[in-house]
Order: C-alpha cells, then structure tokens, then sequence
C-alpha cells in the first residue's frame, strides 16, 4: 500500500519540503497533502489529481499512460502550464516534462532561454541576472518502484498550477519550474503492474507480504535492467540521453 505517513507542504521559491503529520489532516481530501493555509485557496477550474484519475494519491499505484495523461489535462486547461515529450523509452513509452511558470514566461520561453546563453557563453552579453527567473528543475523517480515519487509529482504539478496563494504566484513570478515526473517509465510501469495486482485489501504492512516482495528483475531498472542513476555519464540509454539534452538546454 503507498499511503503516505506525511504531506508536502511547499514552503519556499526554492519549493522545499516541509514534512507534516498526515494524521493532522483528513485522508483522501487534497488537504491531506497541504498546508492548512491552503484550503480553499485552489483554482475549482484546475482538477485535482483525484478528480482525474477517479482514485485518491496514495491508494493506487499511478501507471505512466496516467501521469502523462494529467500532465497533459494541466497543459490543457492552464496558460501557466506547457508539456513537452522529450523522447521514449526502449518499450516507447514518453519521456515528458512540465514546465509551470506564470503566463508571460510561459509565452516568452525561446526569449528567456536566448538571454540566458550569456551566462554560459562569453561570446555573449552578460544577461541582467535580476531580470532573469531563475530555473528550478524537479526530477522524480530515476528507480522505478521508488513510487510515491512519481504520485508527489503529480501533486507538486496540480499545487503549483492550481494555487491562488499570493506566494505561489511569487514562485512563478520568479522562476521557470520543470517537472520531470517519472525518468524512468518502463520500469516504473514493471513495479505499479507487480504492485497493483498483487496488493491486498485491507491493506498488509508485513514486508514479507508478496506486494512488498516484488520478484527479480522488479521496477528499479530499466527495460534492458540497467539502473539510470548509474548513466549519467555514460549516457548509455535513450532515458538518460534524453534527460541531459535537454537539462543542457
């Protein structure tokens, strides 16, 4: 069972972490994973991860296809919110990145992305750092059945693009946020299938349970079982080299 034992609340524009007791909220509500500041202070018009998927975060496994299939619904219905499919995996699975920001950098990006080639480039003019949003990457889920990363993601998209919160609209103000919600499909997939079918109603917490067993060559590598936080360098997979083009850019 993936419920998770904290929520998320983001705190900072450098949208760090603060770890809160779910048992202070109410499970299966989208304030389970928020601040109590933020209850009802969401776009109606932006649906929540639940409201899509038909389940709460946490009670299920979320497949791939489902991910991207949200992504794409905020990308839909917000200006604030662009998806982008970097490549596909060995099983052609999308390799997508979010990126949220405020409506004017949204429509700007080639813009802020020329100006920014001044910071690597001394062939170029120097860029006036105060004038540029500064670029936060967030990258979930490089091992496969390192699941509630994935799940967070989807929460960290629908909070960043469905929040009213004067300090949310600073974020995006201020930055560029991408949002890498899965880096590795295939095995993500491997480890919700194994999971999902083998999971137990009530649910059992004994870690020799058969959910929490999950048979070789499980959800932490790739199709071809290599594991991906070992290929940044080598760049041996179409799932790395996708990801590091386009972090070059």
């Amino acid at each position: 069972m993936l419920k998770p034992y904290f929520s998320a609340a983001l705190l900072t524009l450098g949208l760090s972490l603060t770890l809160v007791p779910a048992t202070a909220q109410t499970a299966g509500s989208i304030g389970y994973y928020f601040p109590k500041a933020a209850a009802g202070s969401f776009d109606p018009a932006i649906p929540t991860p639940e409201q899509f998927l038909g389940y709460p975060i946490g009670s299920h496994y979320t497949r791939t296809d489902q991910i991207v299939a949200y992504l794409r619904e905020l990308d839909r219905v917000s200006d604030k919110v662009s998806l982008r499919v970097l490549g596909k995996t060995f099983e052609e699975r999308p390799q997508v990145v979010a990126t949220i920001t405020s409506v004017e950098h949204q429509q700007n990006l080639p813009k802020l992305q020329a100006e920014r080639k001044g910071l690597v480039d001394p062939s170029l003019p120097v860029p006036d750092y105060g004038k540029l949003p500064v670029v936060i990457s967030l990258n979930y889920g490089v091992h496969g059945n390192e699941s509630s990363s994935s799940e967070a993601a989807l929460l960290t998209a629908y909070y960043l693009t469905a929040s009213t919160a004067p300090e949310t609209k600073q974020w995006l103000d201020q930055s560029v946020i991408t949002i890498d919600p899965l880096e590795n499909p295939d095995g993500r997939d491997r480890a919700s299938h194994w999971f999902d079918q083998n999971k137990s109603w009530p649910p059992v917490t004994d870690p020799l349970d058969r959910e929490h067993t999950e048979a070789w060559p499980n959800g932490r590598t790739n199709h071809f079982y290599t594991d991906l936080n070992r290929d940044w360098l080598a760049l041996t997979q179409p799932e790395s080299r996708a990801r590091m083009a386009f972090f070059h850019e």
